[in-house]
């Protein structure tokens, strides 16, 4: 009798490591759509910071242009800059996010 209970043994630890590894592998395929929805997250905020860094320095070539008496040239490359039509364009000024010159800046105020 002895045998029969090793393989009883046997059998229950058995089951016990198919249970196991059925976990784990839910675990794995949690974790693995976990990592690719971070990459996705993660490409958001590059391609973010990526258009952030391309929009400040739109606004540096804007302030320089603005600082060399050129207005109408900035808001002219503020305008080619717009993805959006011509009439909405003209609005540049009235967005708060690209209000020029920006609030506070003293960038324009010549000594």
């Amino acid at each position: 009798m002895g045998w029969k209970n090793n393989l009883e043994h046997i059998s229950w630890a058995v089951q016990r490591i198919e249970k196991l590894l059925r976990v784990l592998q839910g675990q794995t395929a949690v974790n693995s759509k976990r990592i690719e929805a971070m990459k996705v997250l993660l490409d958001q905020q590059i391609k973010n910071q990526s258009r952030a860094a391309d929009r400040m320095g739109d606004r540096l070539i804007e302030m320089a242009m603005v600082n060399q008496g050129g207005s109408r040239e900035a808001a002219s490359h503020r305008r080619t800059l717009d993805e959006k039509p011509v009439e909405e364009a003209d609005l540049w000024q009235d967005n708060p996010e690209t209000q020029w010159p920006p609030p506070n800046c003293d960038a324009i105020i010549m000594p």
